[in-house]
């Protein structure tokens, strides 16, 4: 009986650790001047500067997606860099960054160049599953 309650413990704990460092999934959308295009970001809350911090994906028109990196925050705002090169319509914001601000279950985004201009902001939603 003893090492059956041990087993169910130890699940209980593997469990609450993966949740507790699930990724944070947003989407929303935003407009590139021409079409209203799908953004989905993927953040893993432990990531320390360095180290892979999650994803942005763009679905149709654009179809791309850019890897991030962490980096040290500013003000309320965590800031991510885009690692390696995006494909397609990603590709112009490859070597830029993103800032976002986290409030509930709202996340304020901003994508930067490699010149540091915004070239998009989206309000997104997260989602939980």
């Amino acid at each position: 009986m003893k090492s059956v309650t041990t087993a169910i413990a130890a699940t209980l704990a593997i469990a609450c650790m993966a949740q507790a460092h699930a990724a944070s999934v947003y989407k929303g959308l935003f407009t590139d001047g021409q079409s209203r295009v799908l953004m989905t970001l993927q953040l893993e809350p432990s990531a320390k500067p360095g180290e892979r911090a999650g994803q942005l994906r763009m679905a149709e028109p654009w179809m791309c997606q850019l890897q991030l990196r962490a980096t040290d925050g500013y003000g309320q705002a965590r800031r991510y860099v885009f690692a390696g090169v995006g494909a397609g319509r990603c590709d112009r914001l490859s070597q830029g960054h993103l800032s976002v601000e986290v409030d509930g279950d709202n996340a304020a985004v901003r994508v930067f160049d490699a010149k540091g201009a915004e070239r998009y902001s989206a309000d997104l939603i997260e989602i939980r599953s």
